[in-house]
């Protein structure tokens, strides 16, 4: 079996090398927090539209912001 591959981005937030990224997705219509997921990028491929490699912050117990 392959070997995983950690994908990092470079400046213009295309990915170094094939392998995989974590990716943190938001609403576009409000910037809420909808989930994450492993994405696959080819070298060169960017993360999807409103999306991120930044995990949110964590929640505060008893705020909704």
């Amino acid at each position: 079996m392959a070997e995983e591959v950690n994908v990092t981005l470079d400046g213009d937030g295309l990915a170094q090398a094939s392998g995989s990224l974590t990716v943190y997705s938001f609403a576009p219509e409000t910037g809420l927090f909808t989930g994450s997921s492993q994405e696959f990028l080819a070298k060169g491929v960017g993360i999807p539209a409103h999306s991120t490699g930044m995990a949110p912050p964590a929640g505060v117990p008893g705020k909704v912001c």
